[in-house]
């Protein structure tokens, strides 16, 4: 089993830094606009976001926070969350499923625990992933 993980490991989550696997991307993505949907208003801030703002926000700040800043600040260059062709639209797809699926049928079942719990473990492995 431990050899299993490890070629995931390796085979996926490293390869982040030239692409990203379908699942982590995805993941990633919905648990981001997951997770702005859920925490609408933190302290300090306004009780509804425009949905302009909440893409960009979720974008920006919750999926993809370790590539901006590791590549604009660390490594000088643009960061491939910026760049890439895919993961800006399937962020885009992933918000608008989040919000507008029928029935909210997809918000909530992301959003019960044990399934957030699994989009936050694939977020948490695609952040650590950016350092690399």
């Amino acid at each position: 089993m431990g050899n299993v993980a490890a070629s995931l490991f390796v085979r996926d989550v490293l390869a982040t830094r030239d692409g990203y696997p379908a699942w982590i991307l995805w993941g990633n993505c919905l648990w981001a606009c997951v997770a702005m949907r859920k925490n609408p208003s933190w302290p300090g801030w306004p009780a509804r976001f425009s949905p302009m703002f909440s893409i960009l926000y979720s974008y920006i700040a919750l999926a993809y926070p370790g590539n901006v800043t590791a590549n604009w600040l660390v490594l000088n260059r643009t960061p491939s969350a910026l760049s890439s062709p895919i993961i800006f639209p399937t962020h885009v797809a992933c918000w608008l499923l989040v919000h507008f699926f029928p029935l909210d049928a997809l918000y909530r079942l992301l959003s019960a625990d044990i399934p957030y719990r699994i989009l936050d473990g694939v977020r948490a492995q695609n952040t650590q992933s950016t350092f690399v």
